[in-house]
């Protein structure tokens, strides 16, 4: 089966990453007329901005996910003392 014979890539040999060995972007069909120059600096920028950003987990924070632990605990704690209280 053949596909993506309409579609343009880009690979990308060197992701300067200790897990990926190389990186391939598909190019819009509106962007298959833009120089190749423009077209590698486009990409070599995404690729930069996948290595700074952190994952969605990391990024909410350790402060955030303790809150969200404390709240959920409490609202446990409150449920076990009205049933416990309804029971006597």
């Amino acid at each position: 089966m053949v596909r993506g014979i309409n579609k343009r890539i880009i690979e990308i040999n060197d992701t300067q990453n200790p897990y990926f060995e190389r990186a391939v972007l598909y190019l819009k069909d509106n962007q298959a007329d833009s120089s190749k120059k423009a077209l590698e600096t486009q990409a070599q920028s995404f690729l930069g901005n996948l290595r700074t950003s952190k994952p969605a987990f990391l990024r909410s924070g350790l402060t955030s996910r303790l809150w969200s632990a404390g709240k959920l605990l409490l609202s446990a704690a409150a449920g076990c003392a009205l049933t416990l209280w309804f029971l006597w």
